[in-house]
């Protein structure tokens, strides 16, 4: 028999241990953890519940940010700035024990045409609420914390 022959069935026996290494190690505690985390990225790249959606409405040309006193902050023009601003990941949760009161105006876009979009938070918590549909988005509580870095 050829060398060949022999140093295939080799490099088949080697990708066979390398599957079942990755198997054993996508089936550890760590890596349930993290899939169960909304926070994580690796929760979105392997099927979690959160999906990509822009709140804000059409031709969007500034976001208004509002602090905790109820004045704006700071406003963004730049197509970068609006983009970390609108298109966020947006998941489910458990609406239990939140009262509707407690949501503040945070953000406020505003389109060419004139039409403004209210965004409102629960204060220091990633819970949202657009056009009264709640959504989480931790994302979106990081881009607001730091919108210099998108």
């Amino acid at each position: 028999m050829k060398i060949s022959f022999f140093a295939k069935i080799g490099m088949l026996f080697v990708a066979l241990a390398g599957v079942l290494y990755m198997m054993r190690g996508l089936n550890s505690a760590d890596v349930s953890e993290k899939l169960t985390d909304p926070d994580n990225t690796l929760n979105l790249l392997l099927g979690g519940d959160e999906k990509v959606t822009n709140w804000c409405p059409p031709e969007t040309v500034a976001v208004e940010f509002y602090g905790d006193d109820g004045n704006v902050s700071q406003t963004f023009s730049s197509a970068v700035d609006i983009s970390s601003m609108c298109e966020i990941l947006v998941g489910s949760f458990n609406n239990d024990g939140i009262d509707e009161k407690t949501y503040t105006k945070r953000l406020v876009a505003k389109s060419k045409a004139g039409d403004a979009t209210v965004l409102e938070q629960i204060p220091e918590k990633p819970i949202f609420r657009v056009q009264g549909l709640p959504f989480r988005s931790p994302m979106l509580l990081k881009n607001m914390a730091n919108p210099a870095k998108p």
